[in-house]
């Protein structure tokens, strides 16, 4: 079947000069009651294809980056670190800071290299409202209880990568994913723009290709329910090379606590692949807990002969949808329980899914709106 051509615009986008083809968007994080005009004028100005106040952003071709992916770091490029294994170590300040001090430090902006219009296929190089909206998350968890401090996480389809930069303020080692070598290189030099914002101890980032339709095979499970994942003979199951998964590695996802995914919902064959790829994770060492962000898109359906909104059916199906069991922080129990090294149970036991009150989550990231359409769910075993 022939791909359209018919070009998409994030509404976070809208606005940006429609001949500019990338961009650099600089979002700005303001606690509650703290954000002021000055601040989102400064951060518009790196839309469509500027740079903000204080910004680096530097044009790197491929063989730029893949040095840059090894440690052969560039002269003006020597402040990012490697670890033994070659992922990046993402520095932080050790100074907590004040509402006063928001203004001019860089810890609290974020940096992020974009297209604009794309087709359909390209729609992961560009930032879309739920990513947003899982960041905001990910950075009010990280205000009010912590639960994310010290955790080994995996972004799924990370696009531009933002969820799992802001991840890697709380996290001890963040996983960024997507396929193809186009945007894996966007979200490398997403992580490299932004190593040195976050605000504590270092955390290790690496970013890596996983296909969600050639998922590393999962070798025999042991008698105790755990299991290992084999490394495939094409790491990740597609051709990025230097995004490979090491045997490491592969052994450290059974170590995984932490799932992410935000604007994965548009397509029913993706999202199939998707909770193939997730019950796969999630069979596997200690257990996860996925953060999943949407916004849903209403069309036309000639077969329903109505208003829908494509790939949230398909997704529903996939959960028993528990969200009126009873209130109560049954984030933090979820968190507290992923936080041991007990192995996951088996058997065939359907995902649970809880629909997190976004209205409860104020908005950290500026400048965006959120709209009426975006939904946060919790899924776990």
């Amino acid at each position: 079947m022939e791909e359209s051509t018919e070009l998409v615009l994030s509404d976070v986008h809208v606005g940006s000069d429609p001949e500019q083809r990338t961009g650099s968007t600089c979002f700005w994080i303001r606690p509650p009651g703290v954000l002021d005009d000055t601040a989102v004028e400064k951060a518009s100005t790196a839309n469509a294809g500027g740079s903000a106040e204080g910004w680096e952003a530097n044009e790197w071709d491929d063989r730029q980056l893949a040095r840059k992916f090894h440690g052969e770091a560039e002269p003006s490029l020597t402040a990012v670190a490697t670890d033994e294994t070659g992922d990046l170590v993402v520095p932080r300040e050790r100074k907590r800071l004040e509402a006063s001090e928001v203004e001019d430090t860089g810890s609290n902006r974020v940096l992020i290299h974009h297209s604009l219009a794309t087709s359909l296929p390209d729609v992961g190089l560009q930032v879309w409202r739920g990513a947003l909206l899982l960041a905001d998350y990910i950075l009010h968890q990280e205000a009010t209880t912590g639960c994310f401090r010290g955790v080994t996480a995996l972004e799924l389809g990370a696009g531009t990568g933002l969820a799992g930069i802001i991840m890697a303020r709380s996290a001890r080692k963040v996983y960024v994913t997507d396929r193809g070598e186009n945007v894996l290189d966007t979200c490398l030099r997403n992580v490299i723009s932004n190593s040195t914002f976050a605000p504590t101890s270092g955390c290790h980032v690496a970013v890596r290709e996983l296909d969600w339709c050639h998922f590393p095979q999962s070798a025999s499970r042991e008698a105790n329910g755990g299991g290992r994942l084999s490394r495939p003979d094409s790491p990740g199951g597609g051709s990025s090379g230097d995004y490979g998964w090491s045997p490491e590695e592969l052994e450290d996802l059974g170590h995984v606590s932490v799932l992410l995914a935000a604007d994965v919902i548009y397509d029913d064959t993706l999202t199939d692949a998707l909770f193939g790829c997730v019950e796969r994770l999630m069979a596997v060492g200690t257990p996860k807990t996925l953060y999943l962000a949407l916004e849903k898109r209403y069309n036309f359906s000639l077969n329903d002969r109505a208003v829908v909104a494509n790939g949230c059916r398909k997704f529903r199906a996939k959960f028993d949808d528990v969200s009126g069991a009873g209130s109560g922080d049954v984030i933090r129990s979820v968190i507290a329980s992923d936080s041991t090294s007990e192995p996951h149970r088996t058997g065939p036991a359907r995902l649970r899914g809880r629909l997190i009150d976004i209205e409860g989550i104020p908005q950290y990231l500026h400048p965006y709106e959120r709209g009426k359409d975006l939904e946060l769910w919790m899924l776990f075993r």
